[in-house]
Parts: C-alpha cells; structure tokens; sequence
C-alpha cells in the first residue's frame, strides 16, 4: 500500500461524521473494520437491518458497494473461510445517510448500490420486516438462516 492510502486510510478511521442534520441530537455511529474479522462478524450479527460499505484500503471507489448487512453476498462471504478485513475495509452503521456521508467526506463520490440486496432499478428497499429467529429471537436474514443458531 503506498503512503498516500495508507494516510487516506488512516484519516478516514479517525473521522466521524459532524453533520448535525444527519445526528439529530444523537451520537453518529459508523463503524471501521480493518484487519478485525471477528468484531466485522459481530457486528453483522448484531446489526441485521444496517448497511456496509465494503472498500479497498485504498479508499478506492471502483469497485466498491454499499450493501444491506443482510445481504446475500455478504452472507456467503461469512460462510468461507477467509479473511474478510483484510484487502478490503469494512465500513459498518445503521443509518444509510451517515454512511453516504463518510463516503462524500472520505471517498469524495457516492458508493455504488450493490445490485442483489438493494434491487437496483426498481426503486424498492430491501429492509421490509422479517422473521425472528425461533431460538435467539435475532432477526432472520433475506436467507433465512440463522448466523448465530443455523
């Protein structure tokens, strides 16, 4: 990594959001994921109805996606066994706006939709109610698999 990304990256891990529009009187909450599989996975359990941004270290937004943390190909990645925090920063909240925000102040662009979990096109939200898990009582994901009992 050259020394330009890694100062881009490092800025952007101690940067929050400050737009007060966007925290309405309460805390933003993005969460950054950098060589910490285990606290990415926790966070995906604990967080079934956020989003992640998934991004070069570099901060570079090509091929970069904003995914529902449910999302499919989230999921799969989950099952693998491989590192998940590594190539790529895992960029984590429960509120979209503050998300599109860190990516206008850190990347400079919008990050591009993932085209499974967000049907891209047809103008709907992927983020309708669902099922409870019958054992731990965590929302099920679009798979209907439990990532804590399943």
């Amino acid at each position: 990594m050259s020394h330009l990304s890694l100062k881009r990256l490092q800025t952007a891990l101690k940067a929050r959001p400050q737009n007060p529009s966007l925290a309405q009187d309460r805390a933003v909450s993005i969460d950054l994921y950098v060589d910490e599989d285990d606290g990415y996975r926790d966070w995906l359990k604990r967080n079934p109805r956020g989003y992640v941004i998934n991004i070069q270290r570099s901060l570079n937004p090509s091929d970069a996606r904003l995914h529902d943390a449910d999302c499919r190909d989230l999921i799969a990645q989950l099952r693998r066994d491989v590192q998940l925090a590594v190539s790529y920063v895992k960029v984590c909240g429960e509120n979209r706006a503050e998300l599109d925000q860190w990516a206008a102040d850190n990347v400079g662009e919008p990050i591009q939709l993932c085209g499974h979990c967000h049907d891209v096109g047809t103008g709907t939200d992927s983020h309708a109610p669902r099922p409870l898990c019958p054992n731990c009582f965590i929302e099920l994901p679009t798979t209907g698999k439990c990532f804590t009992c399943d």
